[in-house]
């Protein structure tokens, strides 16, 4: 598979755990909607030419490895509705590239990490329906004037929204804002 650049298997029946071996070419890779299991390969993230990694709709069980964030050329990652469980790497702070990050659905928890404010190319950042807690860290919206979804709902967060929050004064391009089913105050 040394030339192979895009593997796209979505919307199938496949079962079992993803290779660790995928080709070192690879530009996509879309594997979502399928039934998958285990654990993502810390491999993936080693992958210099990837640029989109599609993984939602599986069963995936394990922690996001934190050799994805060693990847700065990935443009969209995608691991929504999996069991993907511990917390968010801080690596992923490093994916200088990264437009859209969607990790709805699973079952993470901890802290938002603060190096996500590092995203300055994130324009969707979709934490919602996880176990995340403690409070939102006002440093996230550092990446705010190029952000234009931001979903944190159904979390257990605690958001305090006073007047001069970063918060107010970061989100100018914003157009979608979910936050609801937290601890807002304010």
């Amino acid at each position: 598979l040394t030339h192979l650049q895009q593997l796209r298997l979505n919307n199938n029946s496949l079962f079992g755990a993803i290779p660790a071996n995928l080709g070192e070419n690879i530009t996509i890779l879309d594997l979502r909607n399928n039934t998958l299991r285990g654990p993502i390969p810390s491999g993936i993230g080693l992958l210099k030419n990837l640029k989109e990694l599609y993984l939602q709709d599986n069963r995936l069980d394990s922690n996001i490895p934190t050799e994805l964030g060693f990847n700065v050329n990935i443009l969209h990652m995608n691991f929504m509705n999996n069991a993907l469980k511990g917390s968010i790497p801080t690596a992923l702070g490093q994916m200088q590239s990264l437009s859209t990050l969607n990790l709805s659905h699973n079952m993470l928890g901890g802290k938002i990490p603060t190096q996500l404010r590092e995203l300055n190319t994130i324009r969707s950042l979709l934490l919602n329906n996880n176990r995340l807690t403690g409070s939102m860290p006002e440093e996230l919206f550092n990446f705010s004037h190029v952000i234009q979804t931001l979903d944190l709902s159904s979390n257990k967060l605690e958001i305090k929204l006073h007047p001069k929050s970063a918060f107010w004064t970061g989100i100018t391009n914003i157009n979608k804002l979910i936050l609801s089913d937290n601890k807002i105050e304010g």
